[in-house]
């Protein structure tokens, strides 16, 4: 008799579900935006940093939920990026302290 092993039969979720736990295992903050500047994703860490739920968060628009940041380093570091597709690092703070 051939020899058997177990192993778990329960079927993989999708891709999707699968690349959306990766963010969620994060211990530092993660947004993702599109190109209309929406929040598709937000994760536990940055619901924490932001001090925001998740469904108050995703959907919305980046500037239309934190107007502050219009018109600062926030803003133009942030256009800049999209725009040229090259990274960029500052140092800000929001609210300022």
């Amino acid at each position: 008799m051939p020899l058997m092993y177990g192993f778990d039969v329960e079927p993989l979720p999708d891709r999707e579900v699968r690349v959306e736990r990766v963010p969620d295992a994060m211990a530092v903050g993660y947004v993702a935006l599109d190109a209309d500047w929406s929040l598709v994703h937000v994760n536990a860490a940055a619901e924490r940093v932001l001090r925001r739920p998740r469904h108050e968060l995703v959907g919305g628009v980046l500037w239309d939920l934190f107007p502050d940041t219009v018109g600062t380093v926030f803003e133009e570091r942030y256009r800049c990026a999209t725009a040229t597709g090259q990274p960029v690092a500052f140092e800000a703070y929001y609210p300022s302290p």
